[in-house]
């Protein structure tokens, strides 16, 4: 008898483990589709190490900006360029283009209002997808119409310098099984070059990597002692990473990491002054951050404060319902 009951609890566990695997992916998978701009969209980032010299001052007027980029896939459609706005909005206008390396012929042209850019980090700009772009060279260029240096933007100097954007055909993947493979495993790996979903990736396996650990150890005396550590130094990690080296805004991490450590901090009857404190020690750094002009880090670091005092919140609340009854 003893050693059924062994055999079902090691089966149990294998298949928590399992379960943890599957979330992984579908975890994964999700933030896969979420971080290119359509479902049907693939998203090639071009970093500023690949461009020999990049002008970074304001585009006045007259003044061109060109790129030469190398086409991934088949049907480029779109090209998004980070610029900086200077915290204003600029009353000039941008002239896109776009050409084969091979060709003095421009495919498309088209005067764009800077003032839009003002609501966008990256600006993209469309243009009928040129079906056979795979492996050719592209000339991208910019040119200001009247640009002042009180009223222009500028090529920004952090994060990627461009993307550029690869329609899929939507029919022929929910028709095509090879067509619909293809692209599942082009967007699948394509997406693993991004530093960003990689580092969400990994935050989505810890739950396996603990209930690993645990299963491992569990017949040790301290091991809830030493996972409790861990759960805690990961939430951290995962916190000041995302705040200080993740240039993106990753919605579905905040909401998984949220949901975890709210069910942790209820479920194993944890001290919400763990909750309370890093979320203090986050608002702390408000102001710094503003102080340095760093926006972003402080837009994340006001998104993890409130998520984490949320929590804290709501086990009390659930604390003090239940004690009155």
């Amino acid at each position: 008898m003893k050693q059924i009951y062994k055999n079902k609890v090691i089966l149990r566990d294998l298949v928590v483990m399992v379960e943890l695997l599957l979330l992984w992916f579908i975890l994964t998978f999700t933030q896969v589709l979420l971080s290119d701009s359509s479902l049907t969209v693939l998203d090639y980032k071009h970093k500023k190490n690949k461009f020999e010299f990049i002008n970074t001052m304001p585009i006045l007027d007259g003044e061109k900006r060109e790129f030469l980029v190398n086409s991934k896939l088949d049907n480029l459609g779109i090209v998004w360029i980070n610029f900086e706005v200077f915290n204003r909005f600029n009353e000039d206008y941008l002239t896109f283009r776009i050409r084969e390396r091979s060709d003095d012929k421009w495919l498309y042209e088209k005067n764009y209002y800077t003032k839009e850019f003002s609501y966008l980090s990256l600006y993209p700009f469309g243009f009928p997808a040129i079906t056979d772009s795979m492996g050719k060279e592209y000339v991208i260029q910019i040119e200001s119409i009247h640009g002042t240096p009180t009223s222009s933007v500028s090529i920004s100097k952090y994060g990627d310098l461009l993307i550029t954007s690869y329609q899929f055909d939507k029919e022929l993947i929910l028709s095509d099984r090879k067509y619909f493979i293809n692209f599942f495993i082009t967007k699948f790996i394509n997406s693993f070059n991004d530093k960003y979903l990689l580092f969400a990736s990994l935050t989505y396996l810890n739950p396996f990597v603990f209930y690993l650990i645990w299963f491992s150890l569990k017949k040790r005396v301290k091991i809830m002692f030493f996972v409790n550590k861990a759960i805690v130094i990961s939430l951290l990690l995962t916190v000041m990473i995302d705040i200080f080296a993740v240039k993106d805004i990753l919605n579905l991490l905040y909401s998984i990491v949220f949901t975890f450590w709210l069910w942790y901090t209820w479920k194993f009857n944890k001290r919400t002054t763990i909750s309370y404190s890093i979320g203090l020690i986050l608002i702390i750094f408000a102001p710094i951050l503003q102080s340095l002009d760093q926006s972003l880090m402080l837009e994340k670091s006001t998104i993890w404060a409130f998520l984490i005092l949320t929590t804290g919140v709501i086990v009390d609340l659930y604390a003090i319902m239940k004690n009155k009854k």
